[in-house]
């Protein structure tokens, strides 16, 4: 897992730009959490998940967290084959 949080922060641009919570929320979703299950281990509603859910999503250019997971790895991926050319 951490190896993904550092893709994350350093291949997607706009991984800086969420807050700690919906940080938190992403990695969760990451692995597979549902919602639910993201509520009860953050000890918030799962409304608050579902809204910071969208707020990071929105935020990250992602419609779902696989979706922020290929951009992510198809861009790292795509900086590591550059410099060896």
């Amino acid at each position: 897992m951490q190896n993904i949080i550092h893709l994350l922060s350093t291949y997607h641009p706009h991984w800086r730009k969420l807050t700690s919570r919906e940080r938190d929320v992403c990695i969760l979703m990451i692995q597979g959490k549902k919602n639910q299950e993201v509520a009860h281990s953050l000890g918030i509603s799962h409304r608050t998940v579902e809204r910071y859910r969208q707020n990071a999503l929105s935020k990250l250019k992602a419609k779902t967290p696989l979706h922020l997971l290929w951009h992510t790895f198809k861009d790292s991926f795509s900086l590591e084959f550059k410099s060896y050319r």
